[in-house]
């Protein structure tokens, strides 16, 4: 029943062919709990007290490449190190935007976790240096958001290494020892190649074999020159004030694990042909392509054996993963002068007319595979190798080759898979065997799209949407116990809200945007990782930015009670409606919106509790006399007698299940109200009107009113659905109902989260989870099965419904206690086993 994590190599790591432990790894520095830090901003050791103007100065500087260093810029920076005995060094790295750092040529490490400039993380390493000479380099890119798109957000082109030991700041520190950097020639980049399409998902990277200095990694080759840099931009932790000093990276330590890493295995040849680069988003593969000759031909890409493609030939070669992977690619080659290849990776492959036109999955013929990637013009030099600096995602690589006069020989093709190491400890199988295939499709997709943040797409724009990330967070609190992803991301979105306005709706980004229901959903989720993990301490940290964002939208009151939607894009979902224009639900001129009333409603109630729970009465009573001041108010405009619902807009001419579960979840509704409400939800139609169905998005919200409002058989019903994901050869959820996008997209994956909390109804009762409440919905299933972790252990629970007869076998961890609900019967829970037989 338990996920493996076995296709993902979460026990093997980069840099080494036997996938033992690395030679160094990162750490995780709490600079404040560090005393004798060589660089304190504050301490209570008198002999390592500092002036007040040095506190927090690192003995390093950020340093460059001598000249223009304008974005897009690649540079690679060099120390030789000579060590007298073996030691071992802890050092700290960042850059601007991200590097990949070597030691004596084998790659230790990439950074630094992605964060914006108040938010700038540095990594921590143990370098063990036996006696003798060292080369230690590090390659920076800094593509800009012109190149790199919205997921790059830097300030300009730098790196930045330090030592731990105050003794090795001359050895080791940028600055101060004598670091060499050098421009990488023959490499640059080149948006949207492949389609025409603009974004951060459309860059390749482009290698012109002859003008590239090979060997850098090992600190090789000609054109090292000494760094430079500006003394006047001093690097400082974050904690301290500007003063009069300069600096521009508030720099925090990274505080999150090594990303896994493993070579992909299991990838199978599915379509080979002749079609050049110059044609191959035009021309289909044909039933010749996927013929088994045709295959045949490339089988040694996959097996890692050479394969020499002659001189004068033109290949075109379909590889299919099976199933979604992130990762990088390396390819090593030997001759081919005057040849090109290129290197792509897709999510799917789509009629040539059009990206969306995708049909099954797993079909290649009448299909292209159009992907941005990396082209390589080749130089004909012996034993090359390049790996791809940027990740990519899909589950179709394509790689293109056209030789000229010398025959070619690609020695191997590898894809290095990467990403959080997130460990799913529960799970859930029942009697439906279509849940036993759809929860993995739903848990790849978590983990794809979590890597030093959670992102909306794994191929698109890989940008960290506040909208999308509360159904992955809720989706992962119920796979692991790491809180780690959650609570970093949680604080730097914190910090993207300013005192006037809420947190943004993407973060880190250059572009400034408020999605008013992403803001709501963050507030939310402040309450639910205290209802889910409790530690008050830290979510007192978080609650400047929740009552921040509150007031937001109180200062939008009207004087009929009612809050006028902000400025912005109102988006709430993508369901299939001609009224619902870019996912915004149809309202009045003045933006009165139903659906944002309610949540609204609903975020200030709970936030009420949430306060409560911290302590706070003042801010409880205040959230409260809002909440319920505010629902008033939108019942009597919104809700529509005729129609027994409440109306997405005024003049109550539009009906949706948004709005009816936003209405639902406030916890506000009467038996009236209630009624009518879960009436419009089982039938889909308000009055004579349809209800507009959500899409995948605020499907997971929907589950969350059925849940609240005890239908069962809805919740299997909506579940049983997503067969059609199964249908189109899908292995990832995808962004919308009908014609999608994205094949990989994290909001889509909460029948994860939904198996265990609302079918097999296991949750907190209290804040922080010191107490459980378990209340099955299991509608027609005969059992169902599952695991969820909790900190203090595993809580399992089974129920068995057959022949009049019902039984609930759980276990609770130790220290935990709470209740079973049966229908209108309460059954005590007491940790250890216990079995309970009911009637059905």
């Amino acid at each position: 029943m338990e996920s493996s994590d076995a296709d993902l190599g979460l026990a093997t790591c980069p840099g080494r062919e036997d996938g033992a432990m690395p030679l160094t790894h990162h750490l995780s520095i709490n600079h404040e709990l560090a005393p004798g830090h060589p660089w304190p901003y504050a301490t209570t050791i008198p002999e390592t007290w500092r002036p007040f103007a040095d506190r927090g100065i690192w003995p390093a500087r950020w340093v460059r490449v001598p000249g223009d260093t304008s974005v897009p810029v690649v540079a690679a920076y060099r120390l030789r190190i000579a060590v007298a005995t073996a030691t071992t060094q802890r050092i700290y790295a960042s850059a601007d935007v991200r590097y990949h750092l070597f030691l004596n040529g084998g790659r230790i490490g990439r950074g630094p976790e992605r964060g914006d400039p108040l938010n700038w993380y540095f990594d921590g390493f143990d370098l063990p240096l036996a006696a003798g000479e060292h080369v230690l380099v590090a390659l920076v890119t800094t593509r800009g958001s012109e190149v790199g798109g919205n997921n790059e957000l830097g300030l300009r082109h730098g790196f930045l290494l330090a030592a731990h030991d105050p003794a090795g700041r001359d050895q080791l520190a940028t600055g101060w020892a004598p670091w060499q950097g050098r421009r990488i020639t023959g490499l640059g980049f080149e948006r949207g190649i492949a389609d025409g399409h603009q974004g951060s998902w459309h860059t390749d990277e482009i290698l012109t074999a002859a003008a590239y200095p090979w060997g850098w990694e090992t600190g090789a080759g000609e054109g090292w020159e000494s760094v430079v840099y500006d003394t006047r931009q001093l690097a400082r932790t974050a904690e301290v004030a500007r003063w009069i000093n300069n600096w521009e990276h508030r720099l925090r330590p990274g505080r999150l694990p090594p990303q896994f890493s493993r070579q992909l295995t299991g990838a199978r040849i599915a379509a080979v042909d002749a079609v050049g680069l110059d044609q191959c988003i035009r021309t289909p593969y044909t039933a010749e392509s996927v013929s088994s000759t045709a295959r045949a031909e490339a089988t040694a890409l996959v097996e890692h054996r050479p394969w020499v493609i002659p001189a004068r030939t033109t290949r075109r070669v379909l590889i299919d993963f099976v199933t979604y992977r992130c990762g990088y690619q390396h390819l090593r080659w030997s001759g081919g002068a005057g040849a090109v290849v290129a290197l792509s990776q897709d999510e799917a492959l789509h009629a040539p007319t059009s990206r969306n036109d995708k049909g099954n999955r797993n079909e290649v013929v009448g299909k292209v595979l159009s992907a941005s990637g990396a082209r390589l013009h080749l130089d004909g030099s012996a034993d090359r190798q390049f790996s791809l600096l940027h990740l990519r995602c899909g589950r179709f690589a394509q790689i293109v080759i056209s030789t000229a006069e010398e025959a070619l020989t690609i020695t191997d093709w590898t894809v290095e898979e990467t990403g959080y190491p997130l460990q799913d400890d529960g799970g859930f199988t029942s009697s439906e065997p279509l849940f036993d295939q759809l929860i993995p499709i739903a848990v790849r997709t978590l983990r794809a799209n979590q890597n030093d943040g959670f992102v909306d797409s794994a191929y698109y724009e890989q940008l960290q949407w506040v909208g999308d990330l509360r159904p992955q967070v809720l989706a992962t609190l119920c796979m692991s116990t790491d809180g780690r992803l959650i609570r970093r991301v949680m604080e730097y979105l914190a910090d993207s809200r300013s005192a006037s306005f809420p947190v943004e709706s993407v973060f880190p980004s250059p572009v400034h945007q408020i999605i008013p229901s992403f803001a709501l959903g963050w507030v939310q989720m402040v309450a639910d990782l205290a209802w889910w993990r409790g530690d008050a301490a830290f979510i007192k940290r978080l609650m400047p930015a929740a009552r921040t964002t509150l007031d937001f939208f109180l200062r939008h009151l009207r004087p009929d009670g009612l809050v006028q939607t902000p400025l912005g894009w109102n988006y709430v979902d993508f369901p299939q409606s001609k009224d619902w224009r870019h996912g915004c639900p149809p309202g009045d001129e003045d933006a009165l919106h139903g659906v944002i009333n309610l949540l609204l409603a609903g975020a200030l109630r709970r936030t009420a509790e949430l306060e409560d729970w911290l302590g706070e009465p003042e801010y409880a009573s205040r959230w409260r006399r809002h909440s319920e001041t505010l629902f008033t108010a939108t019942q009597r405009a919104f809700w529509a007698p005729a129609a027994g619902a409440f109306a997405d807009d005024l003049a109550h001419r539009h009906f949706s299940e948004h709005t009816q579960a936003a209405a639902s979840l406030t916890g506000y509704l009467d038996g009236e109200h209630q009624a009518g409400v879960r009436a419009a939800l089982t039938t889909r139609k308000a009055g004579e009107a349809d209800l507009v169905q959500c899409s995948y998005f605020f499907e997971g919200f929907l589950v969350e009113a059925y849940a609240a409002l005890g239908l069962a058989d809805d919740i299997i019903a909506r579940y049983r659905r997503q067969r059609i994901w199964l249908d189109q050869g899908l292995t990832t959820t995808p962004e919308t109902t009908g014609v999608t996008r994205s094949d990989c997209h994290a909001w889509s994956a909460h029948i994860r989260q939904h198996t265990i909390t609302s079918i097999l109804g296991i949750r907190p009762a209290t804040w922080g989870f010191t107490t459980v409440r378990i209340a099955p919905l299991l509608g027609d299933l005969t059992w169902a099965e599952g695991v969820l972790p909790h900190p203090a252990g595993l809580i399992r629970v089974r129920i068995d419904r057959q022949d009049g007869s019902g039984k609930a076998t759980i276990t609770l961890p130790p220290g935990l206690s709470g209740e079973l609900v049966l229908g209108h019967e309460v059954f005590p829970l007491v940790p250890g086993d216990q079995t309970i037989t009911f009637t059905p």
